[in-house]
């Protein structure tokens, strides 16, 4: 399934620590997200936290909520 938008978002979850948080948007309105704990491994699994309806109200949103935004390249 193609991602059509893809976000994340560093927080810090305690003294030290931090966690990036990556979702993405999916042409089947799927909310994938994956959470990585700190470490440049990529190889968290992806889970389904949800649904979307309007891809630029999303995009908006996470904006304003402080995620970076990459839009993937059209192939």
């Amino acid at each position: 399934m193609a991602t059509l938008l893809r976000a994340s978002l560093l927080l810090r979850v305690g003294h030290g620590e931090r966690q990036l948080v990556v979702r993405e948007l999916r042409e089947d309105q799927r909310v994938m997200q994956r959470i990585n704990p700190g470490t440049p491994v990529d190889d968290m699994p992806w889970r389904e936290i949800g649904r979307y309806k309007d891809l630029g109200m999303e995009r908006a949103r996470l904006r304003a909520d402080g995620w970076e935004i990459e839009e993937p390249s059209r192939r």
